[in-house]
């Protein structure tokens, strides 16, 4: 009866030796995890902040564009007589810049769109690894 009672000891005493290793490399991997899913944040959220700024850049370039046609048409409305070439010319190039901007405005559409489905990717990746941990303490 001793030996039997030392023996199941033993087996006890083994088995929370390992399973208390487990369960710390288990709180390490996710650990690791979460770092991982937080540079991974990061990281998108900076490349989607400098697509940001290139858009707005362009954009402004686009304003001034615009600004230069309505110099460009009072320069042409003081020198020439022949007005409504000059309005439709000037309204010509902002049809074309207008044409511009809404390209712009999809392709950013586009990427923003791009962009949250990546950060939807990393929470669902989370709440694997939540899910995951809570089966792991269930388990223990």
């Amino acid at each position: 009866m001793k030996k039997s009672l030392w023996v199941l000891g033993s087996l006890l005493v083994i088995s929370c030796l390992q399973v208390v290793p487990a369960q710390a490399r288990e709180r390490h991997w996710v650990d690791d995890d979460r770092r991982e899913i937080q540079y991974d944040r990061e990281q998108l959220n900076r490349e989607r902040e400098q697509r940001h700024r290139e858009f707005d850049a362009m954009m402004r370039d686009l304003d001034e564009e615009n600004r230069e046609i309505d110099r460009w048409q009072n320069r042409q409305h003081q020198h020439h007589s022949d007005h409504q070439e000059i309005s439709r010319i000037a309204n010509q190039k902002r049809d074309d810049l207008n044409r511009e901007r809404d390209r712009l405005n999809r392709e950013r559409d586009q990427m923003n769109r791009f962009y949250d489905e990546q950060n939807r990717e990393l929470d669902r990746r989370n709440q694997r690894l939540d899910q995951r941990q809570q089966r792991q303490h269930q388990d223990w």
